[in-house]
């Protein structure tokens, strides 16, 4: 390996410090922001460790063919370091700022849609119930005098299918007492 793979070797994996540094602070923002606890941080630490060591050795290997010395690791080490000396604080509140500008940019765009589309229809739903009833009303109204005059033909079925309703409703009223019963016990 001559010197200018070396050199140009060293500066990716202090480079990749830099970036490791990012993704860390970028995990950390969004753990705090988002209050994850439990299963889900080790899951996510699982994914930036096997992010972290692919983009490690994908430079490497890019680089210089996976040759591996010491003194690359401790580039690695010595840009992670110097991120979180030079640069963590500004990436911090520039990533909480991002993070900030997409939670107003979504919420912005949830309520224009709300106002667009669920407040029209919710309006369009409430208007279509309110004219239904009042063509149901004016339909009642209308054949008031026919019902009036059928009123004789009606009758006698109404008399006959008198008893099925009254023993159909005492079915359902034991139905319900009976769950009730149920489920007052538990069971």
């Amino acid at each position: 390996m001559n010197l200018g793979t070396q050199w140009l070797t060293m500066g990716l994996m202090l480079s990749s410090g830099l970036i490791l540094g990012v993704f860390l602070d970028f995990y950390r923002v969004l753990t705090i922001r988002f209050r994850l606890r439990g299963w889900i941080i080790s899951l996510i630490d699982l994914l930036y460790w096997v992010v972290s060591a692919g983009l490690v050795f994908g430079l490497l290997f890019w680089s210089n063919w996976g040759e591996m010395r010491f003194y690359f690791f401790v580039a690695v080490g010595v840009g992670f370091l110097l991120y979180f000396r030079w640069f963590s604080r500004t990436v911090t509140k520039m990533i909480r700022l991002f993070l900030y500008g997409m939670e107003r940019l979504l919420f912005f765009c949830f309520r224009i849609l709300r106002l667009c589309l669920w407040v029209p229809l919710l309006s369009l739903w409430q208007l279509a119930i309110v004219v239904l009833r009042f063509a149901l009303q004016v339909i009642r109204w209308l054949l008031m005098p026919f019902l009036w005059l059928a009123r004789p033909l009606y009758r006698p079925v109404q008399r006959w299918l008198e008893p099925c309703f009254i023993k159909g409703r005492n079915l359902i009223q034991r139905g319900k007492r009976w769950w009730n019963k149920i489920r007052a016990k538990g069971g």
